[in-house]
């Protein structure tokens, strides 16, 4: 199955003028214009609110998908529409919901062709498991599920960014992600992801090493054909920066890995 997926931040532009700090209205530059807005989603007029990260996949068949986690009102939604309506208002549904989510994104879990959703928040890393694609709009059919080991003793913190990927190349997609207090790694998806207390958490860096990961963003560096992964931290007593960690290879994924500072 073959997914388009692109990062992105909504921006809501009003016609008019920027506004200068001291008030006043600052003009644009002859010859620009503010970029066309289109709302994805307005359920903040119905009270949702904090709308964080973002994730866009593009299906086989032309469908546009986007999840948006809702900070403040811990809602998870997900909102689709094709090219064509793609200005208009899309159709959305809550699918679940996270304490405090900092982030979702798509994941099929199942590789069914069915778009799940991932959420990351101060209520743990959650999966919201999908209804066939006739009942994908109804909220009463999405099921929500929290990885238990993502809320357990000594593990709680703000899991703010996540990746979804096959770490240990057993054929099943994990979870990389990190959050506020230093504990950045993955977890391990069992055979069955709905076996949820069969998910195991391995950290890819000792806490005492990592303050705050920002960011998840997975490639091979030395091409060598795993998975390693780029994170920006914003700091401990020994490092602030950018930082990439290097898969150690099938067999010892669940040792630290070998880290290289970028900046």
């Amino acid at each position: 199955m073959r997914l388009y997926r692109a990062a992105f931040v909504l921006l809501f532009l009003f016609i008019g003028c920027i506004e200068g700090d001291d008030g006043t209205d600052v003009p644009l530059p002859d010859g620009k214009d503010f970029w066309p807005h289109s709302y994805v989603d307005d359920s903040f007029t119905s009270g949702e609110s904090g709308a964080d990260g973002v994730d866009l996949i593009i299906g086989e068949d032309g469908t546009y998908y986007v999840t948006t986690a809702w900070q403040d009102s811990n809602a998870i939604r997900a909102c689709r529409s094709n090219v064509e309506q793609v200005r208009d208002y899309w159709e959305c549904v809550t699918v679940g919901e996270n304490e405090s989510p900092e982030y979702a994104f798509f994941a099929s879990i199942f590789n069914d062709g069915i778009f799940d959703v991932i959420s990351c928040g101060k209520g743990g890393v959650h999966l919201h498991v999908a209804p066939g694609k006739e009942d994908y709009l109804n909220p009463e059919m999405w099921q929500t599920h929290v990885i238990p080991v993502s809320v357990a003793d000594g593990m709680q913190q703000e899991w703010d960014d996540a990746a979804y990927v096959d770490v240990d190349e057993d054929g099943r997609p994990d979870i990389i992600a990190g959050g506020d207090k230093g504990i950045f790694g993955w977890f391990k998806s069992p055979e069955d992801p709905l076996n949820l207390d069969a998910w195991t958490f391995s950290p890819i860096v000792n806490k005492r090493d990592m303050r705050w990961e920002m960011g998840v963003t997975v490639r091979d560096m030395e091409g060598d054909g795993d998975i390693d992964v780029i994170v920006p931290d914003r700091g401990t007593h020994s490092h602030a920066g950018v930082s990439w960690f290097e898969n150690p290879g099938p067999g010892n994924t669940q040792e630290l890995w070998p880290r290289h500072d970028i900046i």
